[in-house]
């Protein structure tokens, strides 16, 4: 067994260095509704960056899809974005302790 080493990827399929082609069942491990190298991905990406990249804030955009999803979705009166479940789960548990009044012993 060998290590495999992606070359590039298009649509569903990458590539490996010698030049085998697979099907990306990982799916960059998450979905990738638009597949690999999708050109509307691509654009909303590069709009992206124009903002700056990545920050350990909210952006602009962040705000206008919270405030889209709170309309779609009656329930969804607050809506925090997380990189990770681990990152959901710990902001959860600092907003239950919070509204408990509750410290870790």
């Amino acid at each position: 067994m060998h290590h495999l080493c992606v070359k590039r990827g298009l649509g569903a399929r990458i590539t490996d260095l010698d030049d085998n082609e697979y099907v990306d069942y990982r799916l960059g491990y998450g979905s990738r509704d638009l597949g690999l190298r999708s050109s509307r991905s691509r654009s909303s990406r590069s709009r992206g960056m124009g903002v700056g990249g990545v920050f350990a804030l909210s952006t602009e955009r962040e705000l206008s899809v919270a405030e889209r999803i709170s309309k779609m979705v009656p329930a969804a009166e607050l809506v925090r974005f997380s990189n990770s479940g681990t990152e959901a789960v710990m902001a959860g548990l600092r907003l239950a302790r919070a509204y408990t009044e509750r410290t870790i012993t």
